[in-house]
């Protein structure tokens, strides 16, 4: 849940990659989209997403320990 939210709300881990403008209508109303990376992932991306997962998973460390 946590990796989807970040590229909905383009943040941490997607602001390497940019929203292309196409969508796809799966079952169950499920919507797709696709990604390009358009730089390298940094530091502080990955540190962000690794503070909102210590977070939402403060019982779990190895989902977000290196």
């Amino acid at each position: 849940m946590e990796p989807a939210r970040s590229f909905l709300d383009g943040t941490d881990i997607a602001r390497p990659f940019r929203k292309l403008p196409v969508e796809f209508s799966l079952d169950g109303g499920v919507q797709a989209y696709i990604y390009e990376r358009v730089r390298a992932t940094k530091g502080d991306d990955l540190e962000a997403f690794s503070s909102r997962l210590r977070d939402a998973y403060p019982d779990r460390p190895e989902i977000f320990a290196p």
